[in-house]
């Protein structure tokens, strides 16, 4: 194993728990984060809404929560297809060297 690896495997290990993890993650797909946000303030509009009894808007909100739910797993799937592709590109460039 080289040094190279070994240090990423240590940073990956001391970076794996906590909320540097969280933010980190947060960084490098900020989509994510904005769809899930965004999902967690349409339930609560719903579930406000229905509790009052106005059905029509909790209904409406519920239907936007599916649409927020799709955009943050498009953005999850694709945040993770491009950062495999960055990673694979990296390690191709370092072979090549």
């Amino acid at each position: 194993m080289s040094s190279a690896a070994y240090n990423e495997d240590l940073e990956f290990n001391e970076d794996r728990g906590g909320w540097r993890r969280v933010v980190k993650k947060s960084k490098e797909q900020p989509l994510v984060v904005i769809g899930t946000l965004a999902t967690v303030a349409t339930l609560l509009g719903a579930s406000l809404n229905l509790r009052r009894g106005n059905r029509v808007v909790g209904q409406q909100m519920l239907r936007y929560r599916i649409y927020a739910q799709t955009f943050t797993l498009v953005a999850l799937a694709g945040g993770s297809i491009y950062y495999t592709s960055m990673r694979e590109n990296k390690e191709t460039q370092g072979t090549a060297v």
